[in-house]
């Protein structure tokens, strides 16, 4: 039985949150830097499914999923492939020098879906956190590397949406606190101690509001 998580805790909901109501696993939460008019857009983003490209939101994730031992790291897969995983969210901090950053999704039933996949660790975590960890695996850091030219990739969405080749590459210094994101990342099993958890990788990041020109 899956622990379901609350995203619409005091720790989330605060003065600076507005709320798009739809139902209660379904209500959409951003920060009130970005105005109602945003929304219908992000919400249109919110649900993907491409099954021949394996590549699904949190919410539309298939059922038989499975892992991988085989690659390096193992991965969640699908009918013989990794899946890619969507996320939509705001940005909760940015690490330049780890190259990455925390995503604070936007709805329960995200949240859900992110919460079932960390149960998968071994042993399963005592604790789940608010937010979803993005980081390239260590393999893919540089130390002391420019963000910029660093392993994640992220593309200016904030007009249109596009295949990765037609849009503007804006580097990861253009993120920031509060920023809509759209992510696509790899979920692999990270060695610890005791076992492994469940990991996020980020493949692509597109900047889809940001929150110091939100209008």
């Amino acid at each position: 039985m899956s622990t379901p998580f609350n995203c619409l805790s005091d720790d989330i909901l605060t003065h600076d949150t507005v709320l798009d109501f739809f139902d209660d696993d379904d209500t959409m939460v951003l920060p009130s830097v970005h105005p109602p008019s945003s929304f219908s857009r992000i919400r249109r983003l919110l649900d993907y499914s491409h099954a021949f490209a394996h590549h699904y939101s949190l919410s539309r994730l298939p059922h038989d999923t499975y892992w991988d031992e085989r690659r390096n790291p193992p991965a969640l897969c699908h009918d013989g492939l990794p899946l890619q995983i969507r996320m939509v969210g705001y940005v909760h901090s940015v690490d330049y020098e780890a190259q990455g950053f925390e995503l604070q999704l936007t709805r329960v039933v995200d949240h859900n879906a992110h919460v079932q996949l960390l149960q998968l660790g071994v042993p399963r975590p005592v604790r789940y956190p608010s937010t979803v960890a993005l980081y390239p695996l260590a393999s893919h850091v540089t130390a002391g590397a420019d963000p910029n030219t660093a392993y994640i990739e992220v593309f200016d969405a904030t007009r249109r949406l596009r295949p990765a080749e037609f849009m503007d590459r804006v580097g990861l210094t253009a993120v920031d606190d509060n920023d809509v994101l759209i992510v696509d990342a790899a979920c692999v099993q990270q060695p610890t101690s005791e076992g492994w958890d469940v990991a996020f990788e980020p493949l692509l990041v597109c900047l889809l509001r940001s929150a110091r020109n939100a209008v």
